[in-house]
């Protein structure tokens, strides 16, 4: 048995090290990115507001069947939520 374990483990250790800092770097960088996106988005709303209006006071209002669609596209994911939310609870 050798004093020294052979260089092949050392290369191999370094590499595992730098396969988890590098796996650790992405994920930070990750979080930052989506942190940034977040922050813009919620940065940016006035400017939605004025797009909106803008658009508004250029093309006129949304017929009632566009606004209708998008009240039923959100009673309805909001109702699948909530039935998926009761199958949840529910004791079988």
């Amino acid at each position: 048995m050798q004093a020294w374990p052979d260089i092949k483990v050392y290369l191999l250790a370094a590499g595992v090290i730098a396969l988890f800092g590098w796996f650790f770097w992405h994920v930070v960088s990750v979080y930052v990115g989506v942190g940034k996106r977040v922050a813009h988005y919620l940065d940016s709303g006035s400017e939605r507001r004025r797009a909106a209006l803008e658009r508004e006071i250029r093309f006129g209002k949304d017929p009632l069947w566009v606004r209708a669609l998008r009240v039923i596209f959100v009673v309805a994911a909001f109702g699948l939520m909530a039935l998926l939310f009761w199958n949840k609870l529910r004791v079988r």
